[in-house]
């Protein structure tokens, strides 16, 4: 079970979204597999998929309960977005064959039990691609020449590095032309809330006194998820958010943790450490409401791409009523 299945993190965002509503943790039945939903008053169970009002971005997908037995009991639901189908080995450093379906999604991780120490997982890099070791001791050095001596943090529990790695991200966003994620309050707020509970553990690289990268995520029966990194833009030449990484990969195995989850997305860079990736996708029959409401979706997303400037003012307007809202408006 991951931490999305978990009662501390579904009781933490029904909080987020729905705060004053009864809501209780319970098994769900799909396609004969089991799973852990919460099912909050008045909205029914809180699942994943799309920008709309209710819905959550960072709950990243379900897994099904090992060993849990068969679905006497457990609440019936005919389609489940955001599921993990299976898992494949990654035979090289380069990209594996597309997914099943533009439906599917992959979420790359390191299974730590295929290394006896840091040397071997080291070794693993190297089979990736050879250069990036070095390239990252020269960034290291670079950054240290230009700034001050590094000081990495694993739980680094000052305000301002939370608060720095929210603002970090939000510019990302929209540098890259995607949706302010971090706009929709609630998402801010769910983090909060995990904090306060103890969950979230941020992680932070210094440069003298300068702070150059941050980390938010969380550790679940021993797996590490790498859940939103953010960088300092004015140290992008020396790739501080890849030496916060570095550290934490280390970090993760001397924790003796079983895995270190990447979670959603198949950029290249995830390529050069993990050993596996997750085939993530939909289980059961999608609503009619749902399977037009994204084919409207696209449909305007593929027009617009033809005019960027026209996509770039959808998306700023996007993220402007995000942020007065409090959620994502379309």
């Amino acid at each position: 079970m991951n931490f999305y299945s978990s009662d501390a993190y579904l009781e933490a965002l029904a909080a987020t979204w729905f705060p004053g509503r009864r809501c209780q943790v319970g098994l769900f039945a799909a396609e004969g597999k089991l799973f852990r939903l919460v099912d909050v008053e008045g909205h029914g169970p809180m699942l994943t998929d799309g920008p709309r009002p209710g819905s959550y971005h960072f709950l990243d997908y379900f897994e099904h309960l090992e060993g849990a037995g068969g679905p006497g009991g457990a609440r019936s639901i005919r389609w489940l977005p955001r599921v993990a189908l299976e898992v494949r080995e990654i035979q090289g450093p380069s990209l594996e064959e597309a997914p099943h379906s533009a439906s599917v999604a992959v979420a790359p991780y390191v299974d730590w039990s295929r290394f006896r120490d840091w040397a071997a997982f080291q070794a693993h890099v190297v089979s990736r691609r050879g250069n990036l070791a070095r390239d990252s001791k020269r960034r290291q050095r670079n950054l240290e020449k230009a700034l001050g001596r590094l000081r990495y943090e694993w739980d680094d529990r000052r305000p301002a590095v939370f608060d720095l790695a929210v603002a970090w991200k939000r510019s990302q966003y929209v540098r890259s032309n995607l949706r302010d994620e971090l706009a929709i309050l609630q998402n801010v707020q769910m983090f909060r809330e995990l904090w306060r509970r103890g969950l979230l553990v941020i992680s932070s690289l210094s440069a003298g006194e300068r702070l150059v990268a941050a980390h938010l995520g969380v550790v679940w029966q021993r797996r590490f998820s790498y859940w939103v990194p953010a960088y300092d833009r004015g140290a992008l030449s020396f790739s501080p958010g890849r030496l916060l990484l570095e550290y934490m990969l280390a970090e993760s195995q001397a924790r003796c943790h079983s895995q270190f989850e990447f979670l959603l997305g198949d950029e290249q860079y995830k390529y050069h450490y993990a050993t596996h990736r997750r085939l993530v996708g939909n289980l059961g029959t999608q609503p009619l409401s749902e399977s037009l409401r994204k084919g409207a979706r696209a449909m305007v997303k593929r027009t617009l791409s033809l005019h960027p400037p026209s996509l770039e003012k959808a998306r700023t307007l996007q993220n402007r009523w995000a942020a007065r809202l409090g959620h994502a408006a379309l």
